[in-house]
C-alpha cells in the first residue's frame, strides 16, 4: 500500500475550522517510513527552533485505489 505524507492547512478563522489547502509531500510504500519521516521533519523543526503554526497539520493517509 502506498502512504502519503500529507500537509493541511487550515482555515481557523471560521468555526468549524475547514480545509483551506492540501499537499502531498512525499508518497511511502510503507506505514512505518512515512511515520519515521513524519517524526524527522518536527524534530527539524525544533532543532532549528521554528514553531509549527496552528493552522499546519502533517500527517501520513493510506492511498487506496478503488478498480472501476
Amino acid at each position: 500500500m502506498t502512504w502519503l505524507l500529507m500537509v493541511i492547512i487550515l482555515n481557523i478563522q471560521i468555526s468549524p475550522p475547514e480545509v483551506k489547502e492540501s499537499h502531498i509531500m512525499e508518497m511511502f510504500d510503507s506505514k512505518f517510513e512515512c511515520v519515521q519521516r513524519h517524526e524527522q521533519f518536527f524534530k527539524d523543526l525544533k532543532e532549528r527552533g521554528m514553531k509549527v503554526p496552528d493552522d499546519f497539520n502533517l500527517g501520513c493517509v493510506p492511498l487506496k485505489m478503488v478498480k472501476i
